[in-house]
């Protein structure tokens, strides 16, 4: 049986991420790290020397969708390789939710574009089912869940 167990991401570990993510997006997903403007979790089945999924999430978008008033944290995305097993994209996501409700966000907010369907869909199932903006400009639109709230899919509630 193969053990899988989250890791918080350091700056120095970010190149692990390579089977992730392009170049562009490592790049700043490093600059995040380094500044300390988020946190990145991955979830690996070798002790951290490679991941098969990772989540990042910004404490600062630096725009409308995150207030920190309101307790609402912005998610990046979640990555997953290639050769993941089904189901590695959900945990991940899950234990992100877990972990920003620990460090005492109340919302999670994320932005989809409108023409992936499997992406939307994938949010929709785990909790992200209120529309805080269209975006018309950049076809996208900002998905909210409420942490705090129980739910009943993915097994959880």
């Amino acid at each position: 049986m193969i053990k899988l167990k989250f890791h918080q991401i350091m700056p120095e570990d970010a190149d692990k991420l390579s089977c992730l993510m392009d170049g562009n997006l490592l790049n700043e997903t490093k600059t995040m790290l380094q500044d300390h403007k988020g946190v990145m979790f991955g979830l690996s089945a070798d002790e951290g020397k490679s991941y098969t999924a990772a989540s990042a999430m910004i404490f600062d978008a630096g725009d409308e969708i995150l207030t920190t008033a309101l307790r609402k944290l912005y998610l990046k995305g979640v990555y997953t390789a290639e050769n993941a097993e089904h189901g590695h994209d959900g945990m991940m996501l899950e234990y992100t939710v877990n972990q920003a409700a620990y460090m005492g966000y109340d919302y999670l907010t994320v932005k989809v574009s409108t023409e992936n369907l499997k992406e939307l869909r994938f949010y929709a199932y785990h909790g992200f089912d209120k529309i805080v903006s269209v975006r018309e400009n950049d076809r996208s639109l900002i998905l909210q869940r409420d942490i705090k709230a129980k739910m009943a899919c993915c097994g959880l509630g």
